[in-house]
Parts: C-alpha cells; structure tokens; sequence
C-alpha cells in the first residue's frame, strides 16, 4: 500500500523551480550592484574628464574671455544633466536591487526557518532607504556633485555675458540643488518602502 506522504511530482519541480530563481535573483543582485558601482566610476571619469578639458584648453587660451567662460558654462549644465540622469538612475536601481535582495531572502527564509533562528539578519526584507548601505553615499554623492556642476554653470554664466562673478549665486545654487536633489531622493526611497510594507 502506497504512503499518503508519497513525494508529489509537482514538488519536485516547484522546488527545482524556486531553486532556479534563488540562483538567478543572485546574478540579478550582483547585476544591481554592479551598475551601481558603474554609475559611480562614469561620475568621476566624466567630472575629471571635464576638469582637464578645462585645464587643457585654459592652457592655449592663456587669457579668458566671455567666450571661454561661455564654453565653461555650456560644459558645466551638460555635465550638470548627465551626472543627474546618473543621479536618477543609481535612485532608481536602489529599488531593483532592495526588490530582488527582499526576494531572496524570503526564499533563503522559506528552506532554513527550521535550521536557523527566525531572528536572522538575513530574513530580514531590505529597505530602499538605509544609511549604512553603500548605495546611499553613491547616491549622495552624485547629488552633491551634480549641484556643484550647476552652481559652476551659474558661476560662470555672469563673465559669459560680461558681467562679474557672484560666489554668493555659487553657493546658493550648490546648496538649493543639493537639498531639492537629496531631500526628493530620501522622499522617494522612504515611500517606496511604505508602499512595499502596506502591500504585503
């Protein structure tokens, strides 16, 4: 007489299943956080970039003019827009990448409660905002650098048109950007995590 706790065929392959996404959510984690670090490498090659560009043709100038800090401030907004396109793109793979680590660890939860305790740090899900996580000093960090690439264009934009320049609109413009850059990100991860929580 058969056992009734004969091992169901459809078992076997909801476990291989979940087995397959366990491997795959990790090479999708480790995509995640490599594009994170690419994001970080592309901000510095395009601020030093930008900064020997600089240099190189203030060397042939010599003597700057309205035109040359005409150039310095087309250069510093383009560079402004393509370090907050960077910007928003470390943001939003944040998201991504606390998704499919949270999965992970439901999985890893779902095979080891009976061998682990339930209070370990690795069942618990992620959240998008959290200080202590690399991703949020790239993101900072891309914040503050794509303000200072606008505070310049501001800076440079007053001797483009004959006039002097004002480090007080330097400034002023370093730190509204940074705050409107940094307060919406910090809004934006803390009710993606609200809207995961309420969903579950």
């Amino acid at each position: 007489m058969a056992s009734n706790k004969a091992i169901n065929p459809s078992d076997d392959k909801r476990l291989d299943f979940t087995q397959k996404d366990f491997e795959l959510c990790f090479e999708q984690l480790k995509f995640y956080d490599d594009r994170e670090i690419s994001a970080l490498k592309y901000l510095f090659s395009i601020s030093s970039g930008a900064a020997s560009l600089v240099f190189t043709i203030y060397g042939i100038v010599k003597t700057p003019t309205s035109g040359f800090f005409g150039f310095l401030s087309f250069l510093s907004i383009v560079v402004f827009l393509t370090t907050l396109i960077l910007y928003c793109s470390a943001l939003h793979n944040r998201i991504y990448f606390v998704l499919t680590a949270s999965h992970i660890n439901r999985i890893r939860k779902h095979f080891m409660q009976n061998i682990i305790p339930d209070d370990n740090y690795y069942y618990e899900p992620r959240k998008a905002l959290n200080w202590a996580s690399v991703h949020m000093c790239i993101i900072i960090g891309a914040a503050l650098l794509s303000s200072l690439f606008l505070g310049l264009f501001v800076y440079y934009l007053n001797p483009a048109m004959g006039q002097a320049s004002s480090l007080a609109a330097f400034w002023t413009t370093i730190s509204i950007a940074a705050f409107i850059e940094i307060a919406g990100g910090i809004t934006y991860l803390y009710f993606q995590d609200k809207k995961r929580k309420s969903s579950k």
